[in-house]
């Protein structure tokens, strides 16, 4: 069974099938997105609430890219008819492949599930842009965001080591916004000349250090401190201005890369040893 947020990685021999069960049990859910994102290969996903091995014959909804895009699948709450159920998925692919799959819901009250961060592995977005715009004069208010989730401590942050969020675009600009113990909001006065806030076509690192903790370790116990854990939120919104709507919709979605590095996790090379 899957959990939600938290990336499934697999590896899959040619014509193998994998199959999951996503089970939905609260009927405040309207909408829950799958997210297949090929690392090399081509996996192809198959979804059904009504037969528990999915497969080229027999499916709700399939993905469609090829392996250039994560597929996302979406199912949304209809009138008369909620979310509570079962999703049974099964991935498989013609060649060897792998993959990683995630899911996360949103409800009524607002709620969106939040997804987990891996440490040194990439997670990889996308965005539909929504061109129905109700603010054409603020389009990014329209549009939709994801939030991603890890955790540190005081340790992996002693003797002047770092941890590192890189976040990559692959098409598209993007706003994020780190925070610790809560998620981050968007502020709509955001300068665009700060390289905090928002990222073009190349990779840009944050780099989160140990008095970044101090603040968050004011009433903690001295022989607590290093293993406490703090809980870090990030936030990605696309970057869509007016201006960007000129020549029509726009179609291609906005993909990014998303990871954060441990220091104490690297392998340290030295000069000419192998």
């Amino acid at each position: 069974m899957l959990s939600e947020g938290i990336p499934s990685l697999a590896l899959l021999e040619p014509n193998e099938y994998k199959y999951y069960l996503i089970s939905i049990d609260d009927k405040d859910i309207t909408k829950l997105t799958m997210q297949l994102t090929t690392i090399h290969g081509d996996p192809d996903m198959f979804v059904s609430t009504t037969t528990t091995t999915p497969s080229w014959t027999d499916f709700e909804q399939r993905s469609i890219n090829a392996g250039l895009y994560p597929d996302l699948l979406i199912f949304e709450k209809e009138a008369g008819e909620d979310l509570a159920k079962n999703f049974y998925i099964s991935v498989t692919s013609f060649e060897s492949s792998s993959y990683s799959l995630v899911f996360f819901t949103e409800s009524t009250n607002g709620n969106i599930g939040i997804q987990k961060l891996l440490v040194g592995r990439k997670q990889k977005g996308v965005f539909h842009i929504n061109n129905d715009l109700d603010t054409p004069d603020v389009p990014l208010l329209d549009q939709p965001s994801l939030t991603y989730h890890f955790q540190l401590t005081n340790k992996m942050l002693k003797d002047g080591k770092e941890v590192e969020i890189r976040l990559n675009s692959e098409h598209g600009e993007f706003i994020y916004l780190v925070e610790a113990e809560q998620v981050p909001l968007l502020t709509y006065d955001f300068d665009e000349a700060n390289d905090d806030q928002w990222i073009g076509g190349e990779i840009h690192h944050v780099a989160i250090k140990e008095e970044d903790l101090d603040e968050l370790m004011v009433d903690t116990v001295e022989d607590d401190r290093d293993e406490t854990q703090f809980d870090f939120y990030i936030k990605v919104f696309p970057l869509v201005r007016e201006i960007d709507f000129a020549d029509g919709p726009i179609t291609q979605p906005y993909v990014f890369n998303l990871a954060f590095y441990d220091e104490e996790q690297m392998i340290h090379l030295q000069e000419g040893l192998p």
